[in-house]
């Protein structure tokens, strides 16, 4: 008869000549294993005896998730217990651990906004990060809100709230402006994703199912709620602005420009545009761009999980812009839109005004630094694309827009033209009614309704 196996416990064992701090545990198909907490040299007592305590507590409750992590060190930072969470400031830090691992990178790299929006959400639960979990109640949830509400941007280039908790401080009113705030939109944003932190934490059994259902007592803001301003929404574009915009800035950001105007893209799908994406086979004509084909053979895009294919129909108008430039790619793999392509047309457009002499002053490529600090980069973003046309916008003295206003604009000409369904459709919208969000519907119907009415007067 076998004996009873004992709790693990740490010990030190040479190997080399080198201390090395080990414990001794049975798996659970019951095959004994040595598991290493790293030298002894590298930590001290102290906290060694801290991190296995952590660790045993966790492989004593499930010792096959705890030993499925390569190391001790990776099975604690990820694991949860849910008895030792006692604070607002541990459950905060252990779900922005949980989402740094999960959530922070989008697929191409970026970060995501969701991320972004958490990281400032969680800036105002500064003040309670002492407090005990349980204590935290749609009060102080709505107290966090209001502090939202309040909140003013610092005058100059900050922001908003730092990571550090600064929407805890009260800054002197100099240092503040008070004509820019957080839209309504923005702060019911941050609160969804705290709501999601608490659902998050019911999963582990940090918090209660009451606990999460009573901060949803804590309405959303609606339009007009006091202290609270609407993010402004700018007016479709016109063709003459569009024009005096693209003529302003330089050729490769006006072919950006014209392919959302005339293909309603999101503009990361512009930015990211490779000659290896496009199909031009079809016996119509049409050419199909597919996102992230690459990746997976029927494209990689965000209504992907919706088992919706994003495929971008290029007509004859747009692929006369499109054709030079996947012609001028040396590679499939080459972005068709590339900072350093329109760097190289800025300098010819510069170079074919110049007016000194060739063998006075500076010649081509005389003065440039053989590894620049700052290299332009093999493709756009949207934040560069949005600055490029905003800064054409200023040369041309036309009302700022962004890239997302061209799209909104480009589904706005749709819908009226196509219809709803089939303006979906070209916009790659999971749903139909999200087309609806670029268009006041009603007035549209409204617009159709009086035509036929008028017809049937006779």
């Amino acid at each position: 008869m076998s004996g009873i196996k004992k709790n693990p416990t740490l010990r030190v064992k040479t190997v080399g000549g080198v201390g090395y701090r080990v414990t001794e545990v049975y798996r659970p198909d019951g095959k004994r294993a040595m598991l290493s907490f790293g030298p002894v040299v590298a930590m001290d007592d102290a906290d060694a005896m801290i991190l296995f305590g952590r660790w045993l507590k966790l492989f004593l409750v499930n010792p096959h998730k705890t030993l499925g992590y390569k190391t001790p060190f990776e099975a604690v930072k990820s694991m949860i217990d849910a008895p030792s969470i006692l604070t607002i400031g541990d459950f905060r830090d252990k779900y922005l651990t949980y989402a740094t691992d999960v959530f922070r990178l989008t697929r191409n790299n970026d970060i995501n906004p969701n991320f972004q929006r958490l990281e400032r959400a969680l800036t105002y639960l500064a003040p309670y990060a002492a407090w005990p979990v349980a204590s935290f109640g749609p009060d102080e949830f709505r107290a966090v809100q209001t502090a939202m509400v309040a909140y003013r941007y610092r005058r100059g280039r900050q922001e908003g709230p730092a990571k550090t908790g600064d929407a805890s401080v009260e800054m002197p009113a100099t240092q503040l402006n008070p004509e820019k705030s957080l839209t309504r939109q923005s702060i019911n944003d941050h609160l969804d994703q705290l709501r999601r932190m608490w659902a998050w934490g019911v999963g582990r059994g940090i918090v209660t199912h009451q606990q999460d259902q009573s901060l949803r007592e804590v309405r959303m803001l609606r339009p007009g709620a006091a202290g609270t301003l609407d993010g402004k929404k700018r007016m479709p574009i016109t063709s003459e602005e569009f024009e005096k915009v693209v003529a302003a800035v330089n050729p490769t950001i006006g072919d950006m420009m014209r392919t959302m105007w005339l293909a309603p893209t999101r503009p990361g799908e512009v930015c990211r545009m490779r000659a290896l994406e496009f199909l031009r086979e079809d016996p119509s004509g049409i050419w199909l761009c597919v996102p992230g084909r690459d990746r997976i053979e029927t494209g990689d895009s965000k209504t992907l999980h919706t088992g919706q294919v994003r495929a971008i129909p290029i007509a004859h108008r747009l692929q006369k812009i499109l054709a030079p430039r996947i012609a001028a790619c040396s590679s499939p793999t080459d972005y068709l839109f590339s900072p350093k392509v329109a760097t190289a047309e800025f300098v010819a457009k510069r170079f074919a005004k110049r007016q000194t002499p060739l063998n006075c002053g500076n010649r081509p490529g005389t003065n440039r630094a053989e590894h620049p600090m700052i290299a332009p980069r093999d493709h756009y973003d949207d934040e560069s694309f949005t600055k490029a046309i905003k800064k054409g916008c200023e040369r041309a003295g036309v009302a700022p827009f962004t890239a997302q206003d061209i799209r909104r604009t480009s589904i706005t000409r749709a819908r009226a033209a196509l219809g709803r369904e089939a303006a979906a459709t070209l916009a790659g919208h999971a749903d139909p009614r999200t087309t609806d969000l670029y268009l006041l519907a009603e007035v549209q119907e409204a617009m159709r309704a009086a035509k036929t009415f008028d017809a049937a007067q006779g």
